[in-house]
């Protein structure tokens, strides 16, 4: 008791400049908190659109997931309520689905309901290949793992739609990818 006495003497023989500075809200940032200067400037200008308006969607289902979390706030600890929480849980996964399309959209410059795999240079790939045999093996070896077991078990198990459009188009890469590697090693003596 004798604390908060303490901090109420304190703060009612405050000069009045403190008080306002303390009663005012801090300046809002301007553009959105989320995008950075570098991210916009390294977006194309039709990417950058389909980013904000995900974007956009994340921060509704945001909103409504804070109101119904709030009113689950109100309801006493011991009344079950399955109903609201349902309705929060399916909010996130939404919520996080978006995040998924975004990174995705953000790495191919398209939605993943687009998937038109990035032209592939062959040439490039292979200029930073090693030319010892082993290491190329072991490089087979890692992608053979990668597109034939460890990409397609990760796609499987992948909730949204953005994840497995994400493995596909790793998988036809990594497809190609080793084609070059076997192609390559067969060449070096």
């Amino acid at each position: 008791m004798a604390r908060a006495e303490l901090a109420w003497n304190t703060f009612s023989s405050a000069p009045a400049e403190t008080l306002k500075a303390t009663a005012t809200p801090p300046p809002a940032p301007q553009g959105p908190a989320w995008q950075s200067e570098k991210a916009a400037d390294t977006l194309a200008p039709e990417v950058a659109l389909i980013v904000d308006e995900l974007r956009q969607q994340q921060s509704d289902l945001d909103y409504e997931k804070r109101s119904l979390s709030m009113q689950l706030q109100a309801v006493p600890k011991d009344v079950p309520c399955p109903e609201i929480t349902k309705q929060i849980l399916e909010l996130r996964e939404q919520w996080m689905a978006l995040g998924d399309e975004i990174r995705f959209v953000i790495a191919n410059g398209q939605r993943p309901s687009e998937e038109r795999p990035k032209e592939f240079d062959a040439e490039a790939y292979l200029s930073q290949l090693p030319n010892d045999r082993y290491q190329l093996s072991k490089l087979i070896e890692n992608m053979n793992i990668n597109v034939n077991y460890r990409w397609p078990q990760r796609m499987a198990q992948s909730k949204t739609e953005a994840k497995k459009a994400e493995y596909r188009l790793k998988i036809a890469k990594g497809e190609r990818e080793l084609d070059i590697l076997r192609q390559y090693f067969k060449s070096i003596q």
